[in-house]
Protein backbone atom coordinates (compact mmCIF):
# COMPACT_ATOMS: atom_id res chain seq x y z
CA UNK A 1 0.00 0.00 0.00
CA UNK A 2 1.34 3.48 -0.90
CA UNK A 3 2.22 6.02 1.54
CA UNK A 4 -1.16 8.54 0.48
CA UNK A 5 -3.73 5.39 0.52
CA UNK A 6 -2.05 4.38 4.04
CA UNK A 7 -2.86 7.90 4.71
CA UNK A 8 -6.15 8.38 3.24
CA UNK A 9 -7.46 4.86 5.29
CA UNK A 10 -5.43 5.97 8.66
CA UNK A 11 -8.06 9.00 8.82
CA UNK A 12 -11.04 6.72 8.62
CA UNK A 13 -9.53 5.02 11.14
CA UNK A 14 -8.30 7.30 13.87
CA UNK A 15 -10.22 10.39 15.50
CA UNK A 16 -8.22 13.71 14.43
CA UNK A 17 -5.86 14.37 16.96
CA UNK A 18 -4.85 10.83 17.03
CA UNK A 19 -4.05 11.16 13.37
CA UNK A 20 -1.99 14.20 13.84
CA UNK A 21 0.03 12.38 16.53
CA UNK A 22 0.81 9.46 14.54
CA UNK A 23 2.04 11.76 11.50
CA UNK A 24 4.14 13.28 14.41
CA UNK A 25 5.54 10.14 15.25
CA UNK A 26 6.44 9.26 11.67
CA UNK A 27 7.99 12.51 10.88
CA UNK A 28 9.86 11.99 13.85
CA UNK A 29 10.75 8.27 13.80
CA UNK A 30 12.22 9.61 10.23
CA UNK A 31 14.10 11.88 11.76
CA UNK A 32 15.88 9.33 14.07
CA UNK A 33 16.78 7.18 11.18
CA UNK A 34 18.14 9.86 9.45
CA UNK A 35 20.24 10.24 12.26
CA UNK A 36 21.13 7.14 12.98
CA UNK A 37 20.64 4.90 9.95
CA UNK A 38 19.12 6.07 6.92
CA UNK A 39 18.07 2.84 5.19
CA UNK A 40 15.78 2.69 7.77
CA UNK A 41 13.97 5.89 7.13
CA UNK A 42 11.21 4.28 4.50
CA UNK A 43 10.77 1.69 7.09
CA UNK A 44 10.40 4.31 10.04
CA UNK A 45 7.81 6.59 8.43
CA UNK A 46 5.93 3.50 8.10
CA UNK A 47 5.65 2.48 11.48
CA UNK A 48 5.50 5.70 12.91
CA UNK A 49 2.20 6.57 10.34
CA UNK A 50 0.49 2.61 11.40
CA UNK A 51 1.50 2.24 15.42
CA UNK A 52 -1.64 3.18 16.44
CA UNK A 53 -3.81 1.82 14.10
CA UNK A 54 -5.99 -0.57 16.08
CA UNK A 55 -5.79 2.28 19.27
CA UNK A 56 -9.94 2.72 18.41
CA UNK A 57 -10.56 -0.91 18.63
CA UNK A 58 -12.86 -2.17 21.07
CA UNK A 59 -11.31 -4.29 23.69
CA UNK A 60 -12.61 -7.94 22.54
CA UNK A 61 -12.08 -7.24 18.85
CA UNK A 62 -8.10 -6.22 20.09
CA UNK A 63 -7.89 -9.52 22.11
CA UNK A 64 -9.62 -11.69 18.99
CA UNK A 65 -7.07 -9.70 16.84
CA UNK A 66 -3.77 -10.92 19.32
CA UNK A 67 -5.21 -14.62 19.12
CA UNK A 68 -5.26 -14.87 15.74
CA UNK A 69 -1.90 -13.13 15.49
CA UNK A 70 -0.33 -15.65 17.94
CA UNK A 71 0.42 -12.90 20.46
CA UNK A 72 0.15 -13.26 24.22
CA UNK A 73 -2.46 -10.41 25.55
CA UNK A 74 -0.67 -10.78 28.96
CA UNK A 75 -2.24 -10.71 32.59
CA UNK A 76 -6.08 -9.61 32.57
CA UNK A 77 -5.37 -6.82 34.76
CA UNK A 78 -3.62 -4.99 32.04
CA UNK A 79 -5.55 -6.00 29.12
CA UNK A 80 -6.40 -2.41 28.42
CA UNK A 81 -6.17 -0.18 25.21
CA UNK A 82 -3.03 1.23 26.24
CA UNK A 83 -1.11 -2.05 26.09
CA UNK A 84 -3.23 -4.09 23.77
CA UNK A 85 -3.36 -1.82 20.73
CA UNK A 86 0.39 -2.47 19.85
CA UNK A 87 -0.38 -6.28 20.21
CA UNK A 88 -3.37 -6.02 17.45
CA UNK A 89 -2.06 -3.26 15.55
CA UNK A 90 0.46 -5.80 14.61
CA UNK A 91 -1.78 -8.18 12.73
CA UNK A 92 -3.74 -5.12 11.67
CA UNK A 93 -1.31 -3.57 9.86
CA UNK A 94 -0.50 -6.77 8.15
CA UNK A 95 -4.03 -7.52 7.42
CA UNK A 96 -5.38 -4.11 6.34
CA UNK A 97 -2.83 -2.26 5.13
CA UNK A 98 -1.09 -5.56 3.63
CA UNK A 99 2.36 -4.76 5.35
CA UNK A 100 4.42 -7.36 5.89
CA UNK A 101 7.78 -6.27 6.24
CA UNK A 102 8.68 -8.14 10.11
CA UNK A 103 11.06 -4.75 10.92
CA UNK A 104 7.35 -2.63 10.85
CA UNK A 105 5.65 -4.93 12.30
CA UNK A 106 8.07 -5.60 15.16
CA UNK A 107 8.29 -2.09 15.90
CA UNK A 108 5.01 -1.56 16.12
CA UNK A 109 4.25 -4.30 18.34
CA UNK A 110 6.82 -3.15 21.03
CA UNK A 111 6.32 0.56 21.00
CA UNK A 112 4.10 0.76 24.04
CA UNK A 113 6.06 -1.25 26.71
CA UNK A 114 9.57 -1.77 24.40
CA UNK A 115 11.53 -4.89 25.31
CA UNK A 116 15.00 -6.01 26.14
CA UNK A 117 17.33 -5.74 23.25
CA UNK A 118 15.50 -3.76 20.84
CA UNK A 119 16.28 -3.41 17.21
CA UNK A 120 17.12 -0.20 16.36
CA UNK A 121 13.75 0.51 14.52
CA UNK A 122 12.01 -0.86 17.55
CA UNK A 123 13.94 1.89 20.25
CA UNK A 124 13.45 4.76 17.30
CA UNK A 125 9.50 3.92 17.20
CA UNK A 126 9.93 3.46 21.00
CA UNK A 127 11.41 6.83 21.29
CA UNK A 128 9.59 8.90 18.66
CA UNK A 129 6.05 8.06 20.32
CA UNK A 130 7.29 9.87 23.18
CA UNK A 131 9.20 12.85 22.18
CA UNK A 132 7.08 13.84 18.72
CA UNK A 133 6.16 17.22 18.20
CA UNK A 134 2.02 16.80 18.97
CA UNK A 135 2.49 15.17 22.04
CA UNK A 136 1.79 17.59 24.54
CA UNK A 137 0.35 15.89 27.67
CA UNK A 138 4.48 15.20 28.80
CA UNK A 139 6.16 17.80 31.30
CA UNK A 140 8.20 20.07 28.73
CA UNK A 141 10.89 20.18 30.15
CA UNK A 142 11.12 16.96 30.42
CA UNK A 143 9.92 16.19 26.53
CA UNK A 144 12.82 18.80 25.71
CA UNK A 145 15.05 16.74 27.72
CA UNK A 146 14.45 13.84 26.30
CA UNK A 147 14.67 15.23 22.37
CA UNK A 148 17.92 16.54 23.01
CA UNK A 149 18.77 12.78 24.29
CA UNK A 150 17.07 11.18 21.99
CA UNK A 151 19.34 12.41 19.22
CA UNK A 152 22.73 11.88 20.70
CA UNK A 153 22.24 8.26 22.41
CA UNK A 154 19.01 6.61 21.53
CA UNK A 155 19.86 4.01 23.95
CA UNK A 156 19.96 6.80 26.85
CA UNK A 157 16.49 7.86 25.57
CA UNK A 158 14.74 4.32 25.65
CA UNK A 159 15.98 4.17 29.24
CA UNK A 160 14.70 7.50 30.35
CA UNK A 161 11.36 7.11 28.76
CA UNK A 162 11.18 3.61 30.20
CA UNK A 163 12.26 4.88 33.91
CA UNK A 164 9.92 7.85 33.25
CA UNK A 165 6.84 6.16 32.53
CA UNK A 166 7.38 3.52 35.44
CA UNK A 167 7.86 6.55 37.87
CA UNK A 168 4.61 8.27 36.61
CA UNK A 169 2.57 4.96 36.69
CA UNK A 170 4.02 4.59 40.42
CA UNK A 171 3.09 7.59 41.39
CA UNK A 172 -0.91 7.23 40.05
CA UNK A 173 -0.73 3.84 42.03
CA UNK A 174 -1.32 2.05 38.52
CA UNK A 175 0.12 -1.24 37.01
CA UNK A 176 3.58 -1.44 35.36
CA UNK A 177 3.88 -3.60 32.92
CA UNK A 178 6.72 -6.00 33.71
CA UNK A 179 7.99 -5.37 30.33
CA UNK A 180 8.14 -1.84 30.94
CA UNK A 181 10.35 -2.43 34.09
CA UNK A 182 12.44 -4.94 32.37
CA UNK A 183 13.33 -2.09 29.65
CA UNK A 184 14.21 -0.47 32.09
CA UNK A 185 17.03 -2.13 33.83
CA UNK A 186 18.07 -3.61 30.84
CA UNK A 187 18.74 -0.03 29.35
CA UNK A 188 19.91 1.34 32.41
CA UNK A 189 22.84 -1.47 32.40
CA UNK A 190 23.35 -0.87 28.42
CA UNK A 191 24.00 2.97 29.50
CA UNK A 192 26.04 2.11 32.82
CA UNK A 193 28.10 -0.16 30.29
CA UNK A 194 28.38 2.20 27.55
CA UNK A 195 29.51 5.06 30.28
CA UNK A 196 32.13 1.81 31.29
CA UNK A 197 33.79 1.79 28.28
Amino acid sequence: MELSEIRKELKKALKKERYEHSEGVAYTSAALAMRYDPSLVDKALVAGLLHDCAKYLSVQTMLDLCEEGGYDPGEKRLQNTGLLHAKAGAVVVRKKYKINDPDIVSAILWHTTGKIDMTLLEKILYVADFIEPNRTKIDAKIQEHLRRVAFSDIDRAVYEIAKHCCEYLSKKSAEISPLTAEVCKYYEEVCRSKEEK
